[in-house]
């Protein structure tokens, strides 16, 4: 009996997330989306930009605020200064870089690389139920 409660509390857990989203600032308006189609967003000179799986968004505001609020996200990971992932985007670690489902590497923290690959470990396995 207990089982079936963590996987109805996870399931709800799973509902609940994907009604998540946030509202970004782009030159031409402001933009809602949903958290789950994030791929990652990251910061460069002075520039932010959100990668989805099909574009690339660039949008105004600090890169710290819009990353604070998605790391609200138990999904959401700060791998490499100014660059925060969606793991479920994540295929696996790579030496130094993380390969994502879009064919892409982002680079991981040389200096935090043990703490980054452990929060990955462990979203990971609790993802799947182990």
């Amino acid at each position: 009996m207990k089982a079936f409660y963590k996987a109805l509390d996870y399931f709800v857990e799973l509902l609940n997330l994907d009604k998540c989203g946030i509202t970004i600032k782009t030159s031409s308006g402001d933009m809602f989306v949903l958290n789950k189609n994030i791929v990652y967003i990251e910061s460069s000179v002075r520039n932010l930009f959100f990668h989805f799986a099909s574009e690339v968004v660039q949008a105004s505001g600090k890169y710290s605020d819009y990353s604070k609020v998605l790391r609200e996200d138990h999904r959401f990971l700060e791998c490499y200064r100014n660059l925060t992932v969606n793991m479920d985007y994540i295929v696996k670690p790579i030496e130094n870089d993380f390969l994502l489902k879009t064919g892409e590497k982002i680079p991981i923290s040389r200096r935090r690389k043990a703490e980054v690959i452990e929060q990955y470990t462990t979203y990971f396995i609790n993802r799947r139920g182990f």
